[in-house]
């Protein structure tokens, strides 16, 4: 049953804003974590001191520890709170959620999520300017992100501000806006500075597709290619004819204005095998530094003018914290600290578990891991990807999938990596499983993990429903859509074997054809929470409710997700390596090798 029509309009993108932000609505009285009174300390602290003090205050225990530009924003939604409750700026009420308050700091984030809704909607019109379907079930599966609703309607924080502004940059960049994406990527990362693990590649993108120019006198290569370009997409509507195929968007039905893009000053495509390569330029380069180095003083400016700029790094990069937070986010230092605790209970019969705020794993059989550990293996799992890149052309698909595996590296390998970080690179996977059948199947696979991975998050009883509704609700309806922005005009059937109807065929099917591999993982997941689930479940009825190994569930939870991202992990990776090098003598585009099925 088709549910999406060919066409999708503006009415059922209004549809899905009021319906996302009904939804927030209804979840302001649900659990809040001690997040919910850091931010309302922190609004205390920028409206209650001044900036000198600000990174030094340490009434409470959850002291200011983001970069400065939020602290500014924490500084202005203080001026409104007062307009409230007076009382919830005050530094030394600690815990304070009065009604009032609570209802202030909600909407406040369900205000700020009209960035995200904006940034969504920019880029998939920018992706998808051919297809309305595909651009309502990107925004769609976005702005109803059941990780984002978790971590920020419930649980509370600030991701959809932080996400939407950068999707908006990743907008300015792929239309060759490259001072305004830079310019923004800062803002967010002096916002949140845990975006920095996407510096890299946005980094080497502009380096290779903005400081590095076409020779002046090499003719344009889009008018040569636009021709060619425009049958490769079947469901390609005819141009007019201020507007032409753009090949350097690598999206499947991507169009763009060339007035003042990259296309006229550069050339659409980065130089292939025997050309002339492109000439470096200074004046680009100190642009960029510029730009990025004049939001970098105006959120770290005042406090080097105060001598408090090492005060402020060791707030941001607490690395005293340990390797692992208490809930050990599923990466690969999971796999690390399960296979230490195997070997030590077979060889010297001991082992230490996390536990506490910040959880330390005092490793006794395996080398213990440092800071400068972490950060070799992460610049070396990025390292092929960032060079693949500075080979691999420009376009949307390289760059979002780029940006994807590189977020995962970081989010593999780091130190004291949370489990929300996660959340990063599956909102860009949703957008490339809209270029793709392919990335469908991925950010099918790897999102219904992520999400799941979240669950500890909400471990009160009261929130169980609400989380199982909302990743189970929206995993099905990921199921059912996908599959039909993928189908062609006429999609193939086929006639039962009882003879009535028919039915679709097996490429429309989401998870048609691996089954045995992951769609058999996926099924486990129902058995993890069957026995750890924050309902009881197995773990209870067996050692009883408080008694031993009360950790086990979430190392079974953690450990069972770390295999299932580290699966996604790998496929990506070798996807992203095989992409295929787009040359200006060809009119192929770049996509992706098919991802390996199990």
């Amino acid at each position: 049953m088709e549910v999406l029509g060919r066409d999708a309009g503006a009415g059922r993108l209004r549809a899905v804003f009021l319906m996302a932000t009904a939804l927030k609505l209804l979840l302001i009285p649900s659990y809040r974590s001690t997040d919910f009174e850091v931010h309302r300390n922190w609004m205390a602290i920028t409206h209650t001191l001044p900036l000198s003090n600000w990174y030094y205050e340490s009434t409470s225990e959850w002291t200011l520890d983001y970069p400065p530009l939020f602290a500014w924003f924490e500084w202005a939604l203080a001026h409104a709170a007062v307009w409230f409750d007076p009382a919830m700026v005050e530094l030394h009420h600690l815990n304070y959620a009065s009604p009032l308050a609570v209802l202030f700091q909600r909407l406040t984030v369900i205000a700020t999520d009209l960035v995200l809704f904006a940034g969504a909607l920019r880029l998939c019109q920018t992706l998808f300017p051919l297809s309305e379907a595909k651009r309502l079930v990107c925004v769609g599966l976005v702005v109803l992100n059941p990780g984002l609703l978790i971590v920020d309607h419930v649980h509370f924080q600030y991701n959809g501000l932080l996400m939407g502004l950068l999707l908006l940059s990743i907008d300015a960049i792929l239309h060759s806006h490259v001072l305004v994406g830079a310019a923004l990527f800062t803002v967010v990362v002096n916002m949140k500075h845990i975006f920095v693990y996407m510096a890299p590649v946005y980094f080497v993108y502009i380096l290779k597709n903005y400081c590095f120019c076409a020779p002046s006198a090499a003719p344009s290569v889009a008018p040569s290619v636009a021709p060619s370009a425009a049958p490769s997409a079947p469901s390609a509507a005819p141009l007019s004819p201020d507007r032409r195929r753009r090949p350097s968007l690598a999206g499947s039905d991507t169009e763009s204005d060339t007035e003042g893009s990259c296309a006229e000053e550069e050339g659409d495509e980065w130089y292939g095998a025997g050309e002339k390569p492109r000439s470096f330029s200074p004046l680009r380069f100190i642009r960029v530094g510029l730009v990025v180095l004049a939001v970098v003083a105006v959120s770290l400016g005042p406090f080097v003018y105060l001598s408090q700029i090492r005060q402020v790094l060791s707030r941001l990069f607490p690395f005293g914290r340990g390797l692992c937070n208490a809930y050990w986010a599923p990466n690969f230092w999971t796999l690390y600290n399960v296979a230490d605790k195997i070997l030590a209970q077979r060889t010297v019969g001991v082992g230490v578990m996390t536990g506490g705020l910040v959880g330390e794993f005092e490793h006794a059989v395996l080398p213990v891991v440092k800071p400068l550990h972490t950060f070799v293996l992460t610049l070396a799992a990025s390292t092929p990807l960032l060079w693949k890149l500075l080979d691999g052309g420009r376009g949307g698909r390289v760059f979002i999938a780029a940006l994807v595996q590189c977020s995962l590296c970081f989010f593999m390998f780091s130190w004291h990596v949370h489990e929300k970080a996660v959340l990063m690179p599956i909102l860009l996977l949703t957008l490339l499983a809209g270029m793709d059948r392919d990335y469908a199947h991925a950010f099918f696979f790897a999102s219904t993990v992520a999400h799941y991975s979240l669950f500890p998050l909400l471990f009160t009883p009261r929130e169980y429903a609400t989380k199982v509704l909302l990743v189970g609700t929206y995993t099905l309806v990921a199921w059912v859509l996908l599959p039909q922005i993928h189908a062609p005009p006429r999609a193939p059937e086929r006639r039962r074997s009882g003879g009535g109807g028919t039915e679709p065929a097996a490429e429309e099917r989401l998870v048609g054809g691996w089954w045995t591999g992951d769609g058999a993982y996926l099924a486990g997941l129902a058995a993890v929470e069957a026995y750890g689930g924050s309902w009881g479940g197995l773990h209870a009825w067996l050692w009883g409710a408080g008694g031993r190994l009360p950790f086990l569930p979430l190392l079974v939870t953690s450990l069972y997700c770390a295999l299932g991202l580290l699966h996604a992990f790998v496929r990506l990776y070798r996807a992203f390596l095989l992409i295929v090098v787009p040359s200006t003598t060809s009119s192929a585009r770049s996509s992706p090798a098919p991802l390996k099925r199990s």
